[in-house]
């Protein structure tokens, strides 16, 4: 819940993005370019599709976070500093923090 226009609905955003290694319950492989994702945002759950940074190929299990750009298929209510999980199946694979909404 919130107060009306304090918070809008957005479809493209940046976030800080850290892949789990499998060591951990994450991913045996990188995340790379084009990656397509469940978002949980809250208590919502949306598809999404991971743009790398320029010169970025993959994104390693276990490796520092990086700065990447999040695509949604319907918009969500987002904030900056707004922390979410990556999943996929029934298992959590990474998570990240909003830094920059876009649109």
């Amino acid at each position: 819940m919130a107060k009306p226009g304090s918070i809008k609905a957005a479809t493209k955003f940046e976030a800080s993005l850290e892949v789990f290694a499998s060591t951990a319950g994450g991913r045996n492989l990188p995340i790379k370019d084009g990656h397509r994702g469940l978002f949980y945002f809250r208590l919502a759950s949306v598809s999404g599709t991971v743009t790398l940074p320029k010169g970025k190929t993959a994104l390693d299990p276990g490796s520092p976070a990086m700065i990447v750009t999040i695509t949604s298929e319907q918009p969500v209510a987002v904030e900056n500093g707004l922390v979410f999980a990556l999943r996929e199946g029934s298992r959590t694979v990474g998570s990240g923090k909003i830094t920059k909404v876009i649109e």
